[in-house]
């Protein structure tokens, strides 16, 4: 079938620059009717790409209405649905919408499959388990959002590229990959209930943070520096204790403060926390909740 080029919504954040040059050159090479068609989902009035942004792309770049496309019966929808939504919050609506994401192969490579691995281990929570999790409304300017009902990586990785914040969080000061971000969101949404933190601002939910809680431990960062030192974390950390005893869970436990951390130790211990042990480079905190 023939399908409108104007009609396609794209799925993907990038295109590779070699991958385009290898397209270009299949398409002065053999006639248009020999290219293989772009797989397509239906997605409203739009048409989700599933395989082929590129020769839909250089179709464009051709001057062509319309391409050739078949139905994609093997993927599964919601995964596209959300990669679709992925792609509107970088308001990516339209095949022309990629002409300024267009990236060596080898960067190509680093940035969408790291995130593609991350994005999925996020989606199979969202379409399995934990379909039942809901965003928990703190205030009229805070919630906790479900980290799989939200793709916040983008800010997350330049929370924590400071070093500042990397040392509070892990003593040292080294830096995030996107790698080592998703295997870090990954390991925490295996091991708890892992969130984002959003602030409304002039009516628009931003992220702020994330935190996970589980009763081994809990981790609060407050990444974006200009809603640092304003008490949000303490919020936080009331809503997620209340959420413990909703659980039914007897205790919480922080498995470790660094002793440079003095306001992160003293937002813990402001709601009940007490010391429990001490650690190579701090201290170890435990809140009994059947006595809260």
């Amino acid at each position: 079938m023939e399908v409108n080029i104007k009609d396609l919504h794209p799925t993907q954040l990038y295109l590779s620059e070699k991958k385009l040059q290898e397209i270009q050159m299949l398409y002065q090479s053999v006639e248009k009717q020999s290219i293989n068609p772009i797989s397509v989902l239906a997605f409203g009035d739009c048409l989700l790409i599933t395989d082929g942004h590129h020769r839909a792309y250089q179709a464009l770049l051709l001057c062509q209405d319309t391409i050739s496309a078949e139905w994609d019966k093997d993927s599964g929808d919601e995964l596209y649905h959300l990669y679709a939504q992925a792609c509107e919050k970088r308001k990516i609506y339209s095949v022309l919408d990629l002409k300024n994401r267009i990236i060596p192969e080898d960067e190509y490579e680093a940035k969408w499959y790291n995130w593609c691995d991350g994005f999925n281990q996020a989606a199979k929570q969202l379409l399995g388990v934990k379909k039942d999790a809901k965003i928990i409304q703190i205030d009229d300017s805070l919630r906790l959002v479900p980290y799989f009902l939200a793709d916040h990586r983008d800010a997350a990785l330049s929370w924590y590229q400071d070093v500042d914040l990397v040392e509070l969080v892990d003593g040292i000061r080294i830096p995030y990959s996107l790698e080592k971000l998703n295997a870090m969101y990954f390991y925490l949404e295996e091991h708890g209930d892992l969130f984002w933190i959003e602030f409304r601002e002039k009516g628009e939910w931003l992220p702020i943070g994330d935190v996970a809680l589980s009763q081994e431990n809990l981790p609060i960062v407050i990444g974006n520096p200009a809603y640092q030192h304003q008490g949000i974390g303490r919020k936080v950390l009331r809503a997620l204790i209340d959420l413990s005893q909703q659980k039914g869970w007897k205790q919480l436990k922080v498995q470790e403060i660094y002793t440079f951390n003095r306001i992160s130790r003293r937002c813990f211990e402001s709601l009940g926390f007490v010391e429990s042990g001490s650690t190579e480079k701090g201290k170890s905190l435990l809140l009994k909740l059947d006595s809260y």
